[in-house]
């Protein structure tokens, strides 16, 4: 150990041979953040079982912010740089919290969309079509406005086939229903300007420019173009650089 590790200690965070995936902060940044998200959790356990005591049951809301939150801690390890393998666990817990909820009064694509992208690029898809297909059938039958059913999209990358009658018109889900329909040459262009455009796509959403913030910033990470690369099996070599393509994780076997 060196003269100022000595009298500082050394950072074995920021010093570690794994190379961070974000382009903002450090690794210390998301250790902190892991750490947090994992009391926010254990809070929320303390939290549900007080409310299931009191009325009875969980709603809606409960299991929804219990799978976004770890989705949240799924990108800080993966920001941070940590083995890929790390995920998966918390994937599956995730999912155990969405697979509870009411799709009759589900709304969230986002949400959808970006757990179907993770079991894609983890290829853990087939582990839990029987359910992605239940949901989706349920919330796409249910009485739930056409605005917030199932995008096309969902249905692509869930691998099934597309009932889709959503009018939604966020414009990244409009760019991604067209992307899918793509012959490869064209997606592949298409692909390389949505990633271009991403960032900027997404500017009303709740987490645009949380890296400016102390904390809450868990990277920005376009899992839904990765599976859409994936799946339709095209070459993501003119865009691979991309900060906000997660290159290893559509390429992780």
């Amino acid at each position: 150990m060196g003269f100022f590790s000595k009298i500082f200690g050394e950072d074995k965070e920021n010093n570690s041979s794994q190379k961070i995936r974000s382009q903002y902060k450090d690794r210390k940044y998301f250790t902190k953040e892991i750490e947090r998200i994992d009391l926010w959790m254990k809070d929320d356990e303390e939290d549900f079982q007080a409310y299931k005591q009191k009325n009875g049951k969980l709603e809606n809301h409960h299991y929804i912010e219990a799978c976004t939150i770890r989705l949240q801690k799924i990108q800080d390890i993966y920001s941070k740089g940590e083995d890929v393998e790390k995920i998966s666990p918390v994937l599956d817990e995730a999912l155990s919290f969405l697979f509870q909820a009411d799709p009759a009064e589900f709304k969230d694509n986002s949400l959808f969309l970006k757990c179907c992208s993770l079991l894609l690029l983890l290829n853990k898809l087939e582990d839990h079509k029987t359910q992605i297909q239940n949901f989706i059938g349920a919330w796409e039958n249910s009485s739930t406005d056409p605005e917030f059913k199932p995008i096309p999209a969902i249905y692509f990358i869930a691998g099934i086939e597309n009932k889709a009658v959503s009018t939604n018109d966020y414009k990244p889900f409009v760019l991604l229903n067209n992307i899918i329909n793509l012959s490869v040459q064209e997606a592949e262009t298409a692909v390389k300007k949505y990633l271009e455009d991403w960032y900027s796509l997404y500017k009303e959403e709740a987490w645009y420019n949380s890296h400016l913030r102390d904390w809450g910033y868990s990277g920005y990470w376009a899992w839904e173009a990765g599976a859409v690369v994936k799946r339709k099996g095209l070459d993501d070599s003119g865009f691979k650089d991309n900060p906000y393509y997660p290159y290893d994780m559509v390429h992780w076997k």
